[in-house]
């Protein structure tokens, strides 16, 4: 009886049709990373701007999921662009001397197109099934003097990632090798964003002076790493920071110079760095680790230092272990060592969790680690590892269609255990995966950060 009602809907599959996704609507960070290659003209006059100066930021971007944007979807940008030259931070007025060269609301806004020698440059462009930025451009025009009263632009290609910083835009045109370029060789990457909650369990020495430090503070914040799942990253992936450290004393706002009177203390860009290393009693702690399949991150250290004083003068760090979820905020860095105990020493115990990117199908997977991004499967079930998750794949023999030759692998695996016909992961084929294979009959597995597929 059993196989008779097999044998119908055998029949009715043949009259089955491709069904059409709906993506979900995301707020996503993407993260650019590159390099001048082209210096011309008057651009060496410029204090951040020379032949490998390294050019990174983040671009906020409202945007769906297989979709386009244009220039009302950027939320928020922040660049910056730095040479080997001193650093001489930005006095709001005269970008000439600033090292490294801010590209943020401050001195630039975006615009939507402008053309120039017959071509027309807009604001816009595509993302992919994951989020990714796929083509378009992205044009900010400077509003400061003197590239104000020159029509100073940066535009970014996305599908190349090439950057192009033009002056006298209007008389000499924005093309790669005009008289007044910079040419920026680089890329942007999707950035997941990773969340942090913690609590204080150890506060030594003075730190209880500090308003916000006492035992049972909570610790929360979320870090920005352009990084894939299964793969690693290292501190130029890290794209953003935001944290802060919260005490049962009154509130008091970080006035920006004395973060001992500060609750909550934050620590972001205004106050701390990332660094690359440091090196104390013999431990080296390197800012790097690695994701597993699900993008979640299983090892690693992220290392924080703290710029404004009484910190800066005190050797201040912030140490993540990425792996056990464990923080240490550390004074007198370069005396007393860095480790759970140290005299001078917080330790935080907690966690980093994904979140914050796209979740199109609202599994609690991000878009960009999920291996079906429109099927929600917080499992993440992929019998035969082919990087597409049994929930969105009914395609068995891996032609990269489910078709009749898929049902019949499905027919004999039926009543089976744990095989990759198993669509809703329950552990066994059977009636209920013979009606989810109707819905992906004729279609290709997916989608996933696995896309294209090639068979």
């Amino acid at each position: 009886m059993q196989f008779n009602k097999f044998s119908g809907l055998l029949k009715g599959a043949q009259a089955l049709v491709a069904l059409s996704f709906a993506s979900s609507a995301f707020a996503a960070d993407y993260a650019y990373e590159g390099d001048i290659t082209l210096c011309t003209g008057t651009c060496d006059s410029f204090a951040a701007l020379e032949l490998g100066s390294d050019v990174a930021g983040v671009v906020d971007i409202d945007v769906d999921a297989s979709d386009s944007f244009t220039a009302a979807d950027i939320a928020s940008f922040e660049f910056e662009i730095t040479s080997s030259a001193p650093a001489e931070p930005f006095d709001g007025t005269n970008p000439a001397t600033a090292n490294p060269l801010p590209i943020n609301s401050d001195v630039a806004v975006i615009q939507d197109s402008v053309t120039v020698s017959g071509t027309t440059f807009t604001t816009g462009g595509t993302t992919d099934a994951n989020g990714e930025l796929v083509d378009g451009t992205i044009l900010f025009e400077f509003t400061v003097p003197p590239f104000s009263s020159n029509s100073a632009w940066v535009i970014f290609d996305i599908a190349t990632g090439n950057v192009q910083v033009c002056l006298f835009f209007s008389t000499s045109g924005c093309i790669p090798g005009a008289t007044e370029a910079v040419i920026v060789e680089g890329g942007f990457d999707l950035v997941a964003d990773y969340n942090y909650d913690g609590d204080i369990t150890l506060c030594t020495g003075t730190w209880d002076s500090f308003a916000a430090l006492e035992l049972g503070s909570e610790v929360v914040g979320t870090v920005g790493i352009a990084v894939d799942a299964s793969s690693t990253f290292d501190a130029e992936d890290i794209a953003s920071f935001d944290f802060e450290i919260t005490s049962s004393a009154p509130a008091e706002p970080f006035d920006g110079t004395n973060p001992a009177t500060a609750n909550p203390l934050p620590i972001n860009r205004l106050v701390a760095v990332i660094q690359d290393s440091v090196t104390v009693g013999g431990t080296t702690f390197t800012t790097g680790g690695t994701t597993d399949a699900s993008g979640q991150l299983t090892s690693g250290t992220i290392l924080f230092e703290f710029t404004v004083p009484p910190f800066s003068s005190n050797s201040a760090w912030v140490i993540f272990d990425v792996g056990t979820g464990t923080a240490q905020v550390c004074l007198f860095f370069a005396t007393s060592g860095c480790i759970p105990g140290a005299t001078e020493a917080v330790v935080v115990e907690g966690g980093f969790s994904l979140g914050g990117g796209a979740d199109s199908d609202g599994d609690g997977i991000d878009d960009s680690v999920d291996n079906c991004t429109l099927a929600a499967n917080a499992s993440q079930i992929d019998t035969d590892n082919d990087g597409y998750g049994n929930a969105c794949d009914a395609d068995f023999n891996n032609d990269c269609v489910a078709n009749f030759v898929d049902l019949g692998i499905l027919r004999t695996l039926f009543f089976q255990p744990n095989n990759e016909a198993d669509i809703n992961g329950d552990g066994i084929t059977n009636f209920v995966d013979l009606g989810l294979f109707r819905t992906l009959f004729f279609q290709p597995p997916g989608p996933s950060p696995a896309d294209p597929c090639t068979p």
